[in-house]
């Protein structure tokens, strides 16, 4: 992974649904980069363990989007 993932979509009623837009970039979750690693990975970040809150780093207006 480049060091990035880009939001495609928000879900409604998701508890991204207030914070994240689209083309939104994440850069880190949980204080940890994203670059070097896989998609699984990620996934299993962004899920995190049930009934826990995850952190995550965006940026939003990136160049070149």
């Amino acid at each position: 992974m480049d060091g990035s993932l880009t939001v495609n979509k928000v879900l409604k009623s998701s508890p991204a649904e207030a914070l994240l837009e689209p083309y939104d970039r994440i850069v880190r979750i949980n204080d940890e980069p994203l670059k070097g690693k896989d998609v699984k990975d990620v996934n299993k970040m962004i899920a995190g363990e049930a009934d826990t809150d995850i952190k995550i780093k965006a940026v939003r207006g990136c160049p070149g989007l």
